[in-house]
């Protein structure tokens, strides 16, 4: 297999923004054809074919891989008819509707032999691969407490289906909070127990608008995800300051006496900070980090006192 044909099933907001260009710029990949209602979507892309149903396009014999950006409801059947044709998957999150569905996917997927996966690409964020690395080395301690918070305007437009419960499973608890619950099972392991709080804070819809999830990890005491999607406060914004407080992870731990590492050279989104009776690491959720991560300095500039202790500085 020289390339990969691609299906894209779904061509919605987030296929259209990213899939289809992360496709395009992968010299081992062919975007092959599409799934969708309305085939004037697909004529945007001179060569591609173009399918009703799922069950059309794999039933193609040049197929390899589907790619499933469909409501969350479809994801199911869509990867079982697809597995089930001896094709390839790479689910959108989140993967299906419950548990259940979800064991029933893994399940085909054993049976068939093929590969599936779901689009959590947050664990390839060479960041997150850092601190991980860090958090495994014992660099901060034991961890103690993690929290991932995501606070922005509820933005539906083109994507109705999103305020459907029975389309999409829930509201952005389903939809980015797993991206960062993932995070968490990425950076501490095991989920031992977990509970949760949603609420229409600000919308009357049939999902909620804010949810809050506390989970108890294998690795640490505890972590911790909040969300806001009816915050007006973040709409429109294009701040630094506003966008790192809108999505960032921190961890607390019980190192007390580390060097003081990384902070404005390493990038200005991602600080540590160590102040005297806990260590923090911080980084919002973005991609990119320098190639070299710079070695620590002994103190933090601009500070003279003992390098275990970091004033609050911003």
């Amino acid at each position: 297999m020289s390339k990969v044909n691609w299906v894209l099933a779904g061509m919605g907001d987030i296929a259209r923004r990213r899939v289809i260009a992360a496709i395009q710029a992968e010299p081992r990949s062919n975007l092959y054809g599409f799934v969708t209602r309305d085939r004037a979507k697909a004529r945007a892309y001179p060569g591609a074919r173009a399918w009703a149903t799922v069950e059309e396009a794999v039933a193609d014999p040049a197929v390899d891989s589907v790619y499933i950006a469909l409501p969350v409801a479809m994801h199911a059947d869509a990867a079982i008819a697809t597995l089930r044709a001896g094709k390839h998957v790479l689910c959108e999150k989140p993967m299906a509707m419950n548990f259940a569905q979800s064991e029933q996917m893994v399940a085909e997927a054993r049976a068939s032999g093929h590969l599936l996966g779901v689009s959590y690409d947050r664990r390839l964020y060479p960041k997150l691969i850092r601190a991980r690395q860090l958090v495994k080395e014992g660099a901060i301690g034991r961890p103690l407490l993690a929290e991932a918070n995501c606070h922005s305007w509820l933005d539906t437009e083109g994507r109705d289906w999103l305020r459907d419960p029975a389309l999409a499973g829930g509201g952005p608890l389903y939809d980015t909070a797993s991206h960062r619950i993932d995070a968490m099972n990425f950076l501490f392991g095991k989920v031992e127990r977990a509970c949760g709080l949603l609420s229409n804070a600000v919308h009357r819809m049939g999902v909620e608008d804010s949810a809050t999830v506390l989970i108890c990890n294998y690795r640490a005491a505890c972590t911790a995800w909040s969300t806001c999607a009816g915050t007006r406060a973040w709409r429109g914004t294009s701040s630094e300051s506003s966008a790192r407080t809108a999505r960032s992870i921190s961890i607390r731990s019980t190192a007390r006496s580390c060097a003081w590492q990384a902070a404005w050279r390493f990038c200005l989104r991602t600080r540590t900070c160590i102040i005297p009776w806990s260590r923090t690491l911080s980084m919002p959720f973005w991609p990119t980090i320098p190639a070299a991560w710079p070695a620590p300095p002994s103190k933090a500039p601009g500070w003279t006192g003992p390098s275990n202790r970091w004033p609050h500085r911003r």
